[in-house]
Order: structure tokens, then sequence, then C-alpha cells
């Protein structure tokens, strides 16, 4: 292997393992408010009723 392949390979690897450690790392701070954000269900409304007026 030439040098550059050796720093591209190098550079590939620890940006896809920074990568990975950012998606780990936000899914454990943040999966007490994922988890809310799938359990929340709103308060149903009711429909509103639009009216359409038509001047002549």
């Amino acid at each position: 292997m030439s040098a550059f392949s050796q720093v591209a390979a190098v550079v590939f690897g620890s940006s896809f393992a920074l990568a990975g450690w950012t998606i780990v790392s936000m899914l454990a701070a943040y999966r007490h408010k994922m988890g809310a954000a799938l359990l929340f269900e709103p308060i149903p409304r009711d429909r509103r009723i639009i009216t359409i007026r038509r001047r002549a």
C-alpha cells in the first residue's frame, strides 16, 4: 500500500468511528426525550368548521 492510501484509510476509518460515536452518544443522551415523544398522545380536538363566504 502506498502512503496516500494508508492516510486515506486512516482518515476514512476515523471519520466513520467519529460518526458512529456521535450517533451513539446522541441516542444515549436523548433516549428519555425520544421515548416521551413516541409515547405522546395529543389531546383530541373537535374539527374546526370553516365557512367560506363569497362576495357577489
